[in-house]
């Protein structure tokens, strides 16, 4: 039951979480919120305003609560609160955590963290270098943090799920909707051996204003912020402006001059980051002082290297390249599919272990 009110207050309208947090620091627990009088609420609580005192004093109705409730359990979804000690403490006191949390995993305790973020269109060079810090960092017990978007997000999950690491993406959507769809594979391996994450109630779609939002949590939930490649505009760019409103240690990979994917991290180079020269440039406490639960569930499941989990177009594919390498673009005309779709497919049959690619060549495992 205790859920239902928590859920009740995260749901309210006109009453964010930074005010959620007030209430729950003066009165305890969201049950205590919810049997607060108008005349208590008006004296305790500074600033609130009328829309959000007719929020709390008129919702008194218990309903949408218990059918959210409902429906996670319906999605197998999961509800952290601000108050679990598996809500990681760095995260609490920023304005923008919410106090309720949507997953679907394992949420574990974990004493070190950093967000790795970047570009959707990385070049090779920034997938690379996503490759190896991914890496490094889960040999270290480090949780790895990111948004599961295409690109840099998506090489960060799936380098360290494929090292037995721990890691966390953070949704602008509800959790039991795979975005983007083409990422289903990863999205499934995340469940398995991390968790997946949104302050957003199950069936929320997608919405270019949530990930805004979304970018405020991989910071939140990170003790440093290490950005791969990112052009000058890109939305990984916002992720740092939460960073460095949190405090977080900022890291920038370095790029060259003329490389459009790289212009947005060698400005940051320029103002606040620091540049990331590899794991030393972290100062990383001595590993013997870290502390990571160890997993409950074995990673990285062999069904996915199945042949029978391959679609019609990835079998062609791994066809194509079966007696020698191939060059992307003659992949692409032999497919006949648009760069988007030949990008998705290479990084899912990369997921699955069947092809490496290097540069403009593809070769089969």
């Amino acid at each position: 039951m205790e859920e239902i009110y928590w859920l009740w207050l995260s749901l309210l309208p006109h009453i964010g979480p930074v005010f959620q947090k007030r209430l729950l620091k003066h009165y305890g627990t969201p049950e205590n919120v919810y049997v607060a009088s108008e005349d208590d609420l008006r004296k305790n609580i500074n600033g609130l305003s009328t829309r959000a005192l007719q929020s709390l004093t008129q919702s008194h109705s218990l309903d949408k609560a218990k059918y959210m409730k409902e429906k996670c359990d319906k999605q197998k979804v999961k509800i952290l609160t601000i108050d679990s000690q598996n809500y990681v403490e760095i995260a609490k006191g920023c304005p923008e955590s919410p106090i309720v949390l949507y997953y679907k995993g394992v949420v574990r305790p974990i004493r070190d963290s950093i967000a790795i973020v970047g570009s959707r269109r990385c070049t090779d060079y920034g997938k690379k270098v996503t490759q190896q810090i991914a890496a490094e960092f889960s040999k270290q017990n480090i949780a790895i943090v990111s948004g599961m978007a295409k690109g840099i997000d998506s090489y960060a999950h799936t380098t360290v799920l494929k090292n037995n690491g721990y890691t966390l993406a953070f949704l602008a959507n509800g959790v039991d909707l795979c975005y983007p769809p083409e990422h289903r594979a990863l999205y499934e391996e995340i469940i398995r051996n991390g968790a997946i994450l949104s302050e957003y109630p199950p069936g929320t779609n997608a919405h270019p204003k949530y990930f805004l939002k979304r970018n405020a949590l991989i910071s939140a939930w990170s003790d440093k912020v290490i950005v791969v490649e990112a052009g000058e505009k890109s939305g990984a760019l916002t992720t740092v402006d939460f960073a460095q409103k949190y405090s977080r240690e900022i890291f920038a990979v370095p790029n060259r001059i003329d490389e459009p994917n790289g212009r947005g991290t060698n400005v940051l180079l320029q103002s606040i980051a620091k540049p990331y020269l590899g794991i030393m440039s972290l100062n990383l406490k001595d590993q013997t002082e870290r502390k990571l639960v160890p997993p409950t569930k074995k990673s990285f499941k062999p069904k996915l290297h199945k042949a029978d989990s391959l679609n019609p177009i990835e079998k062609r594919l791994l066809k194509i390249v079966g007696e020698k390498p191939k060059q992307i673009s003659e992949i692409q005309n032999c497919l006949k599919i648009s760069t988007n779709d030949l990008e998705e497919l290479l990084f899912n049959l990369e997921l699955k272990g069947k092809i490496k690619v290097h540069g403009e060549n593809i070769f089969s495992e």
